[in-house]
């Protein structure tokens, strides 16, 4: 351990105590004065700093530490700071006092709805940060760490890579990593991509269903060499409930050739989805694999509506609630994130519960045999008129008219990415898909999601063709719309990646920006109208292999007058001159190496945004604009007076080069529906056009912003359950959150839900028409539906700091609250017993299930087992092997 002692300051932050080490660091319970909070302190080796090589480690720490700390994740732990202070060289991390996945599958295997709450986490927090070019090296469970609602949050992100980094400067061949969870390919030293993480990712989720390693050894040296030889022990004859299905999709995922497994998490993940839905409808006893269990309880996290006013709730529905919390904004990728895991809400003449289940992008069914050079095509269907890029014809906004036997689908398209202008019509794209308005008046003339021939709902650009036609860069491929049918592109007919995230014309040919192709030289594709190609030299790698190269992730393109390119990356801008490429980084004047946008002016200049700013090219470097210092700029144009106009996150920004001003345009002040901004385009007749985070369109006139929002559609991407008030509306609660949408299913109307008097997440309704609500280490709620409430926290008997995650409602009228500390047992508004493993020997405190029983028993479900409370006050207990 290193020399740091309770007391000893490391910046500004003051040592508590030690609370745990590992191999490659020591972590410390830490106090920030400034903010008033706990941290983590994450302490590396000095042995690092005070080698001969020091300088070296303390820069590349710098890099990877920068890069750690922008990851911005639900089921990441966030980084809020890294720094040197006396040889000490640290992170500051949230603080949880909480426990691990290691801790969950050190008992055995999970249940069925166990391993899939924790593995779409894992699988979606290292997808995201796959998409920003950081590779994880060392995921396995006490990585990630598990909170008392069953959220998860993965941690230790570059840690490996730093001590790599490290051991190269000290040693030869070092690997690092932990050998029970490492791929074959780590294992000899060679170099990373996405899909050793996923063969990590593999090994958890094998571990998570049958209780177990696959490789064991009493050597490290051992258990690497099992990694490298030894064939994989079949699932399914260490625990015989594991299903064909998912030993399927673990066998892929472990394969010992990379090429062979999933190519991203989001493959994975899918690929998992499916299994585990197959598992459940072909064998209902696989929904427990081992003990019982259900779905980890949802997350507390925070995100926002910022669209059309929320509805007036009804007396039955707990009316008139005092308005007690203001909803803050949700980060681009936190949008994302949780569309990746629920892409469409659908209902329909089906069994309501099944709303629930995962919707299936194309990108993920199976691929038809095709040639390379014949792309699919899909026909406009005859429920849904498709539209060209010029003209489109009215629809209703919001969902398709349901018919008989058929899915309605609503997608939440107030969140809006891509902003384009053509003719009278204006094109808005993001994760609910395409909208077209009128843009003399506001209204939409359609709405195009997968029921039109999308691929994916997820559109991260779109391009308005000289000749009328659209292309739409999704994350399922590149789609083009001719007036009458679809077409795709993906990696079967030669781009290098499906993931499309620019798009531009040069000349004849079409130039597309890519993400997650993995190779050298990918990024960048070329379309001559017959085939795709890559860019022809283009001198790009993984960035997270080579942070000081143009990084195979694009995130825009601009071509020049004279034949040249530019593109923006990761890990820096690349200008093409028609020969060689060259390279500009933060020194050559950029405010950062991660280039957002790109911008050529009226003059011929380029503008180039990052996350720390943005700064304009004199010819030979940059020049940075102090009044966007550190700010995240997603967007640019000059308008038709020469005036310059950026958006992002805080608002949007306007300059005026003629009088030299700044103006500022924000949320808070009323101007915006949202706190980040994204696209912006001009029409003919200089109107602008801006992209929100979740509130729609903006349109500015020159004297006003005016708010065009997208009617009838959800404010949230993605729900964890549902809810049947009283009034026989449907409040789906936001999956990982605590924000609300209603569906009214008479008439077919959603609304936000706000207003609720804490930050709780609504667990159920009681026969008087109550809401029971639980908060976050804070206990229970009840708010009555005369809006009365009362609190039930430690000082009225809960246990301390408990998250009560579910309410089961008891034959003698008592309510049961299940929590990460046991059950409270309410009766006549009071608290009259608290039950526990020490108290009555339940298998753990951590509550997953309540049941009442028509007998008047009560039925207690936890991570060790299931208990039983007889009507006469005995309880029985079952666990693994005991039969009832």
């Amino acid at each position: 351990m290193d020399n740091v002692r309770p007391g000893q300051m490391l910046g500004p932050y003051r040592i508590i105590s030690a609370v745990g080490q590992g191999g490659m660091a020591t972590v410390y319970k830490a106090y920030h004065a400034a903010m008033d909070r706990y941290v983590a302190i994450k302490v590396l080796p000095s042995k690092f700093i005070e080698s001969e090589q020091g300088t070296q480690f303390a820069t590349r720490f710098q890099q990877e530490a920068r890069t750690i700390a922008n990851l911005e994740h639900p089921h990441i732990l966030p980084v809020y700071d890294y720094g040197e202070s006396e040889g000490v060289t640290y992170f500051a991390m949230r603080f949880m006092d909480t426990g691990t996945l290691k801790e969950r599958v050190q008992s055995g295997p999970l249940s069925l709805a166990e391993v899939d709450g924790y593995f779409t986490q894992l699988a979606d927090a290292l997808g995201y940060a796959h998409q920003r070019g950081v590779i994880h090296r060392d995921v396995k469970p006490s990585n990630a760490l598990v909170d008392s609602r069953g959220g998860l949050f993965l941690t230790d992100f570059g840690i490996a890579k730093l001590m790599e980094n490290a051991s190269q400067l000290t040693a030869t061949g070092a690997i690092t990593g932990t050998p029970a969870y490492m791929s074959p390919e780590q294992a000899q030293g060679d170099r990373l991509d996405q899909r050793s993480d996923i063969y990590s990712l593999g090994i958890v989720l094998y571990q998570m269903v049958t209780g177990r390693v696959p490789f064991e050894a009493e050597t490290p040296l051992a258990v690497i060499l099992k990694q490298l030889q030894a064939q994989l022990p079949l699932p399914s004859e260490i625990n015989p409930a594991v299903s064909p299905a998912i030993e399927r999709v673990l066998l892929k995922a472990l394969a010992k050739n990379r090429d062979d497994r999933y190519a991203t998490c989001e493959e994975f993940l899918a690929a998992w989805k499916e299994a585990y839905q197959q598992a459940q409808s072909d064998a209902p006893t696989m929904g427990v694999l081992s003990r019982t269990g259900s779905v980890p309880p949802t997350a507390k996290a925070t995100a926002p509506y910022s669209g059309p006013a929320p509805a007036t709730m009804s007396a039955s529905d707990t009316a008139q609630f005092a308005s007690g919390k203001k909803a803050l904004p949700l980060p681009r990728w936190a949008i994302v994130s949780l569309i990746a895991l629920t892409v469409v809400l659908v209902a329909g003449t089906m069994a309501l519960p099944r709303i629930r289940r995962y919707v299936r992008s194309l990108n993920n069914a199976p691929a038809p045999t095709i040639a390379a050079t014949q792309p699919i095509v899909v026909e406009a269907t005859a429920t849904v008129e498709a539209v060209a890029a010029t003209t489109a014809p009215a629809a209703t906004a919001g969902a398709v008219s349901p018919v008989a036997g058929q899915w309605a689908s609503w997608t939440a398209g107030n969140s809006i990415w891509s902003v384009s202008a053509m003719g009278d019509s204006i094109y808005t794209a993001g994760p609910g898909g395409i909208t077209v308005w009128n843009r003399a008046d506001g209204s939409i003339l359609k709405r195009i999601t997968t029921a039109d021939g999308l691929p994916n709902p997820v559109v991260n650009t779109l391009m308005l063709d000289a000749d009328g036609t659209m292309w739409a860069g999704t994350a399922a491929g590149l789609a083009h719309f001719d007036g009458k049918s679809w077409t795709r592109y993906t990696m079967e007919d030669g781009l290098d990646s499906d993931t499309i995230t620019a798009i531009v014309r040069q000349g004849q040919d079409l130039i597309v920006g890519t993400q997650y192709s993995g190779v050298d030289g990918g990024g960048l594709n070329v379309f001559d109208g017959s085939s795709w190609k890559p860019f022809a030299g283009y001198p790009s790698a993984h960035p997270d292999e080579h942070p000081e190269k143009l990084a195979n992730f694009v995130n825009a393109i601009v071509p020049t007058v004279d034949g040249g390119l530019w593109a923006a990356t990761p890990t820096g801008l690349g200008r093409y001159d028609g020969q060689t490429w060259k390279r500009y980084a933060t020194a050559d004047g950029l405010p950062s190496d991660a280039v957002t946008a790109l911008m050529l002016d009226k003059a011929g200049d380029l503008w180039a945004a990052t996350d720390a700013g943005v700064a304009r090219f004199n010819g030979q470097s940059f020049e940075a604009v102090p009044q966007l210092h550190n700010v995240t700029i997603y967007s640019m144009l000059q308008d038709s007076h020469g005036e310059y106009w950026f958006s992002g996150g805080g608002g949007v920004w306007r300059f005026d080069p003629a009088k030299a001003n700044w103006d500022s345009y924000a949320e808070p002040t009323g101007e915006l529906p949202s706190y980040t901004m994204f696209g912006v385009a001009e029409d003919a007749d200089g109107k602008l056009y801006f992209g929100s985070e979740t509130g729609g369109l903006v349109r500015y006139d020159g004297s006003e912003f005016l708010t065009w929002p997208v009617p009838n559609v959800p404010s949230q991407a993605a729900f964890g359950h549902i809810l049947s008030a009283p009034s026989g509306e449907l409040w789906f609660v936001q999956l990982y959150g605590d924000n609300l949408d209603r569906l009214d299913p008479s008439s077919e109307t959603w609304s936000p839900l706000m207003g609720l008097p804490c930050s709780c997440v609504p667990l159920a309704f009681d026969s008087g028409g109550s809401l029971w609500a639980g908060e976050y280490n804070a206990g229970l709620w009840l708010i009555a539906a005369d809006n009365s409430t009362t609190r039930f926290a430690a000082e009225q008997g809960m246990p301390s700091e408990a998250t009560v995650r579910l309410v089961a409602f008891a034959p003698d009228g008592s309510v049961w609250a299940g929590s990460d500390k046991g059950v409270a047992v309410i009766q006549n508004g009071k608290v009259s017993e608290v039950i526990t493993a020490a108290s009555a020997g339940l298998a753990g405190d951590g509550i997953n299930a309540l049941f009442a029983g028509a007998d008047g028993s009560m039925w207690v479900g936890t991570d060790g087992g299931a208990s039983r409370r007889t009507p006469d006050g005995r309880w029985e207990h079952y666990g693994l092997g005991s039969p009832f």
